[in-house]
């Protein structure tokens, strides 16, 4: 629903999974609209919608570029941006600062020179489609942010290295403090 709850937005699969549908429907004239329609010939996985309404836009991630990355619909134009445009994988949406224009998300197979499968946090300005790396280190990242989303927690690990838990200013990706090491005395005392 739209704040007002004058808008409602609503997302459907076909059988099989090959279409996904995200609709409007305006609760004043009862108009129904459909706002995305994502295809494939195999199936679509993990798809995500979500509306900023203060921004006047719908976020999805799509992989109609053959990799599952971020978009924008303009809710006014329905003109579609491709955010932060590259050939890696959007695992997840962390964080969005409406206010602010701002999403957090982690991905994987972006970083030369990193495992593929090691995921990092990015943030993007969906009006200036700035992409910034917030988690350098090569490491695989677990982030979870502080409900007014200043802060983040990293939990960051490889299976060479055990984990280690920061805090981070979520602006910058800056280290704040460290929380934790994990203690694996124990485990190397088997080998």
């Amino acid at each position: 629903w739209s704040k007002s709850g004058e808008m409602l937005f609503a997302d459907y699969a076909t059988r099989g999974f090959q279409n996904q549908h995200v609709l409007s429907l305006d609760m004043k004239n009862q108009q129904m609209e459909t706002l995305i329609h994502e295809q494939s010939k195999t199936n679509i996985d993990n798809f995500f919608y979500t509306v900023i309404e203060e921004k006047g836009k719908i976020l999805f991630a799509s992989e109609r570029n053959g990799w599952r990355q971020l978009y924008l619909l303009d809710l006014k134009t329905k003109v579609v941006t491709h955010l932060a445009e590259g050939e890696y994988y959007v695992n997840d949406v962390i964080y969005i600062d409406e206010k602010a224009g701002i999403v957090y998300f982690t991905a994987s197979g972006k970083e030369t020179g990193s495992n593929p499968y090691q995921q990092y946090l990015y943030k993007v300005s969906i009006e200036k489609n700035d992409l910034k790396l917030l988690t350098p280190e090569k490491f695989n990242h677990d982030i979870s942010f502080s409900p007014d989303g200043k802060y983040f927690t990293d939990n960051y690990s490889t299976t060479q290295q055990p984990t280690t838990t920061v805090l981070r200013d979520s602006n910058t990706g800056k280290i704040l403090v460290e929380l934790a090491i994990a203690d694996i005395t124990g485990l190397n005392a088997l080998n």
